[in-house]
């Protein structure tokens, strides 16, 4: 079965009037080819109902001035059913123009501000996930809203959805992995914070730019702490695996069978005597069970039982 392939013409525009340093530049790129690598396909699949099977960034050119990084986005489908239930979507009325890519005849699809307004939009998802990391803790959890993005606003037109209805899109593909997101947005965005008043312009409309306020409250690098909850069970039976009397915080484990069945670090609260565990193999106790993200499996992993209180019989 063969793929069929078409090309869509991007381009990322700096408006610094200085020039951009060589490391910028690939980093940038790099960061785009990450945000159409793991972001757009699944973004692009929800939007039109065809099955975008992968993406691929290409580099085609530069241009001086305000430093444009022109690219073609290589967008894979199973069948030609497939890439013209895309086309149907993502062309103003079925005129964007083709042309051919000399070589291997793949279809060139000009000026999609479809395409470019889902790359804008995850963009402008992962600055905002980034910003909102960066900043002080805040006693109400603080929420990413990115329904008044110029991207989000043309984009949802182009869907012919409401703004809203293309932004959680956008947030729900995100939130696969906010964290590389984040990081990538601010490779992209890092060139415009060389000068100030840069901004960064995706495709061809001067008005599909990242906002100069947004430009300038990206931080310049980004790392998430690992998504913890803590979970509480009152009257759990304990079964302890290592013990370390001289110490209350290192060298204890223990397990929780059917809620912790593998070894974990296992914490006394203060009031709690190490004594009272001592020689017992099993206790009963109210404990706190903390669950930590895994990076590899994306699910909720045991990182550690925290006793609180010691129940007697």
């Amino acid at each position: 079965m063969s793929d069929f392939v078409l090309l869509v013409e991007h381009s990322v525009k700096y408006t610094n009037k200085q020039p951009l340093a060589v490391k910028d530049v690939i980093d940038s790129l790099s960061a785009l080819e990450k945000v159409s690598v793991y972001f757009l396909p699944e973004a692009l699949s929800e939007l039109t109902g065809a099955g975008v099977m992968s993406a691929e960034l290409l580099i085609e050119g530069f241009q001086h001035g305000s430093f444009i990084e022109d690219t073609l986005i290589k967008l894979v489908f199973k069948n030609k059913e497939e890439m013209d239930k895309f086309l149907d979507r993502v062309r103003e009325g079925g005129k964007n123009a083709y042309r051919n890519l000399p070589g291997n005849g793949s279809p060139v699809l000009k000026g999609a501000v479809a395409v470019t307004c889902v790359v804008g939009a995850l963009v402008a998802a992962g600055a905002g996930w980034a910003i909102i990391n960066k900043a002080p803790p805040s006693p109400s959890p603080v929420t990413l809203n990115i329904t008044d993005s110029t991207f989000v606003v043309i984009g949802s037109e182009s869907y012919s959805m409401s703004p809203e209805k293309f932004a959680k899109v956008i947030e729900k593909v995100g939130s696969t992995d906010k964290k590389k997101l984040a990081q990538a947005a601010v490779k992209i965005i890092a060139p415009a914070k060389k000068e100030e008043g840069a901004t960064v312009v995706m495709g061809q409309q001067d008005s599909l730019s990242i906002p100069v306020e947004t430009v300038e409250q990206t931080p310049d690098a980004i790392d998430f702490e690992p998504f913890e909850i803590d979970e509480p069970h009152p009257d759990a039976d304990v079964e302890i695996r290592a013990t370390d009397l001289d110490s209350s915080s290192k060298g204890w484990a223990a397990i929780i069978r059917g809620l912790v069945d593998r070894r974990v670090k296992l914490v006394l609260e203060d009031g709690v005597d190490p004594q009272s565990l001592a020689g017992k193999f099993k206790v009963r106790a109210d404990v706190i069970v903390k669950f930590r993200m895994s990076a590899k499996t994306k699910k909720m992993d045991p990182v550690s039982i925290t006793i609180q209180r010691m129940i007697e019989d």
